[in-house]
């Protein structure tokens, strides 16, 4: 059995303090998957 991480985008805060902004979400995501996370 292997251990797979993942990493949470956190997208409440965004969301919740009204700027929804999606680039620095995807930026974070791409960064996560270059660094070979299992799952964002």
């Amino acid at each position: 059995m292997t251990v797979e991480l993942g990493v949470l985008i956190p997208t409440r805060e965004a969301v919740m303090s009204g700027r929804p902004g999606t680039a620095p979400l995807l930026a974070m995501a791409e960064r996560a998957e270059a660094a070979g996370f299992d799952s964002v």
